[in-house]
């Protein structure tokens, strides 16, 4: 009996699990022997090691961790290889990338939810082209995509700059990542350049000063051109739309063989009736038709209210004061035909339909549709005057400045030099001559869309103002206190009364 009881204590001592050499019960430990047993590797490191000798702690947890496959994602298959590491991202730069593109069929530059712009058409590219990865696409934020300024709908540029941090791959040129990105544009939109900058450069912010553009057909300074036409020729006109809308409702639906002519030879036959408009009444351009073209566009240098110049602005708006640096015109140019000159403004910045307003009321006072003061009052009365608007299709941005960033950084930052359109010149010539110009000509030739703003501005829009004591009655009693800001009231802060701040 005692032997069987002996066997039975053995057996279940083989059950039980040996105890690790050297391990003290916690009845018999000192004070502060389980500390020091354990070491540096911490209470349940220490106990781990000195209850399981045998354990490999670090295969354990290496074990514990879900792998990560080739794509990065936690618990996948590891690769075929064995390597279960993601790729590295390419690292993101702070660029400045200069664009040129025709506005033509784009709802202006910035971006306008179910609206095709120019940005949106960038940022495609972009991302396609794998400067902006997956997760940033869609979010300009992410990237922090700033543009130095807007164009509306129609409006072309040769030097337009948005900046953005784009992902560029170690060992990647500036010229490389162009011709990628161009690779999935359209012809009439092309990124010219990249520069590096600084990682807190806002194109909108660091950009000085803005020159547009406009172009024009040199007939619309012969005040004989597109001239007023009678009552009877309007009506006759008329008459002569209404009885050919069958025809030319046939004409969209047979093509340009309807007629018996082509493209070319009825814009063979509108060109030369747009020089007979040239023309008209014997007149020429001359030096000094260029000369009263440049007084009058010297009226808007300096600092102005522009606020009958604008969309939707008030005169007593802190942002209705803008300054223009130069405003100058060119000698005719020839393209497809058709002679041009070149309106240049420089400013610091522009307002809504500001610069297309100042060309309206340009010409308006040069063709003798307004009278000679009309746009000194334009530009001094509080009162608000209408203002032509002249079409859309002869402007463009053509550079934006960065004078005091260069002066900062020009020099010293990446080696990158000035942001300047310098080294763009030809790339910018020639996009004109290919897109922007004959697109102009032609369509002038084939859409008369300057002549019919001319022939607008002649008959109905401004005969009041040859004749200023003829003005309508409302007109006339208009007071202009009404318009001046209010003194003092309603608080509005910083000691000034109305609405305090600048804006």
């Amino acid at each position: 009996e005692a032997e069987a009881e002996a066997e039975r204590a053995a057996a279940l001592a083989a059950e039980k699990p040996a105890k690790a050499a050297g391990y003290v019960p916690p009845s018999q430990r000192a004070a502060g022997a389980s500390s020091s047993a354990l070491g540096s590797k911490g209470f349940q490191g220490g106990m781990n090691e000195q209850l399981f000798p045998d354990l490999d702690l670090a295969a354990a947890k290496a074990a514990s961790k879900p792998r990560r496959a080739a794509g990065g994602a936690a618990g996948g298959d590891e690769a075929a290889d064995g390597d279960t590491d993601a790729p590295a991202k390419a690292p993101k730069r702070k660029v400045a990338v200069f664009i040129a593109y025709v506005g033509l069929g784009y709802a202006g530059m910035q971006r306008n939810p179910g609206q095709k712009t120019i940005e949106s058409e960038l940022e495609r590219a972009f991302h396609e082209a794998g400067v902006i990865s997956d997760s940033n696409f869609g979010d300009p934020a992410k990237v922090q995509w700033s543009r130095a300024a807007r164009t509306d709908k129609g409006v072309s540029a040769v030097g337009q700059v948005v900046a953005l941090r784009m992902q560029m791959e170690a060992g990647a040129t500036m010229d490389a990542l162009r011709e990628r990105i161009n690779a999935k544009l359209p012809d009439t939109v092309r990124v010219l350049g990249i520069r590096r900058v600084t990682n807190g450069f806002n194109a909108k912010q660091q950009c000085d000063r803005r020159l547009y553009e406009y172009v024009l057909p040199v007939f619309a300074f012969n005040p004989h051109a597109c001239a007023k036409l009678s009552r009877e020729e309007r009506v006759a006109a008329f008459e002569a739309r209404k009885s050919a809308l069958g025809e030319e409702q046939a004409r969209q639906q047979e093509g340009d063989e309807f007629d018996g002519k082509t493209e070319e030879e009825r814009y063979a036959a509108k060109l030369e009736e747009l020089r007979k408009e040239e023309s008209a009444g014997g007149w020429e351009w001359t030096e000094d038709v260029r000369q009263r073209v440049k007084d009058t566009l010297s009226q808007y240098l300096g600092t102005h209210n522009f606020h009958n110049f604008a969309a939707r602005v008030k005169y007593t708006d802190s942002n209705a004061k803008r300054y223009m640096v130069r405003f100058d015109v060119s000698e005719p140019f020839e393209v497809c035909g058709v002679r041009l000159v070149r309106c240049t403004v420089l400013g610091q910045s522009f307002m809504l339909n500001q610069i297309r307003k100042m060309i309206g009321a340009m010409l308006a006072t040069v063709r003798g549709s307004a009278c000679e003061n009309y746009m000194k009052e334009a530009l001094s009365s509080p009162v608000p005057i209408n203002t032509p608007l002249a079409p859309e299709l002869g402007l463009f941005l053509h550079e934006c400045v960065f004078k005091a960033y260069n002066d900062k950084w020009g020099q010293g930052h990446h080696d990158s030099g000035e942001l300047s359109m310098t080294d763009y010149r030809d790339q910018t010539d020639a996009f004109k001559l290919k897109h922007m110009y004959p697109h102009m000509a032609r369509t002038e030739v084939l859409e008369g869309t300057v002549a019919l703003f001319l022939k607008g501005l002649n008959t109905t829009s401004f005969p009041y103002f040859l004749e200023p004591d003829k003005r309508p009655e409302h007109i006339r009693n208009i007071k202009v206190e009404d318009y001046l800001p209010k003194k003092g009231g309603g608080g509005g802060g910083r000691g000034r009364g109305g609405r305090g701040g600048r804006r």
